[in-house]
């Protein structure tokens, strides 16, 4: 929450809501890279019932997102911040939330677990005795596009930041809403694994998707809790106003 003064001196408290949504783009070179395949629909369907929740109340939406996602319905309570890779996500989120007093971190988008760290030459890995001694590819050609004419390249893969492991710390105060998706597994194992993302990044909800329960708007979703309760949806709407619901039950609680 942040104080804003109005005109009559009167002080009216702000609801500042924080949405991440749309896939990260990681790079290859400056022309090829590996991207996380999200359309931001849900996230997008989030903030604008968040805006509508919220309507005669003094409130910002942050909705940090993909460059090319989908963006929610125009308004004044709404700002579009863009990012391209996992560093961008992690410096839009880390200048909010120091600027701001963040009520929830909706934390919805689909974050890269690995960038590309080195570029080499299959026969280069091959004779390599650890990581430190494969050369960059990259480095040899200026303007940093790789020629389409050499043979089985390797990509050395790091893995990036987990950003929701420092949602809590950027804002001890918010409540905060993960995401987690799986593909085509039992749900118990599926709400198990949410579980496990809850516990350890200390949120207060995770959503619990599976990809083969996703179609167009309809998409089957578990809100979970740390009491272990858990709320079924079968479509982005219902998830977006199940997700304002509890946040905006958890913020009148306090």
């Amino acid at each position: 929450w942040s104080s804003d003064v109005c005109s009559s001196d009167l002080i009216l408290i702000r609801m500042n809501i924080v949405i991440t949504s749309g896939g990260t783009t990681e790079p290859i070179d400056t022309v090829r890279s590996i991207q996380n395949t999200s359309t931001g629909r849900l996230g997008a369907t989030i903030a604008s019932t968040f805006d509508s929740a919220l309507a005669g109340m003094p409130h910002k939406i942050f909705y940090i997102c993909a460059e090319n996602t989908a963006r929610p319905s125009q308004s004044a309570h709404i700002t579009a911040l863009t990012f391209r890779t996992v560093a961008d996500l992690q410096e839009r989120l880390r200048s909010v939330c120091v600027e701001h007093r963040v009520a929830a971190i909706v934390h919805a988008a689909a974050v890269s677990d690995y960038r590309v760290a080195k570029v080499a030459l299959w026969d280069t890995v091959h004779s390599a005795t650890d990581a430190g001694a494969i050369s960059d590819l990259r480095e040899q050609y200026e303007g940093g596009k790789l020629p389409s004419t050499l043979d089985y390249l390797v990509l050395c893969m790091e893995r990036t930041p987990k950003i929701i492991a420092e949602l809590r710390t950027l804002s001890p105060q918010a409540v905060i809403i993960g995401f987690k998706l799986l593909d085509s597994v039992p749900h118990d194992e599926l709400i198990s694994v949410a579980q496990g993302v809850l516990c350890a990044n200390r949120c207060d909800f995770v959503l619990a998707n599976d990809a083969s329960q996703i179609h167009g708007e309809q998409h089957t979703g578990y809100l979970i809790d740390a009491h272990g309760t858990e709320t079924q949806f079968s479509t982005k709407q219902e998830i977006a106003q199940g997700i304002v619901k509890a946040v905006l039950e958890r913020r009148q609680a306090e």
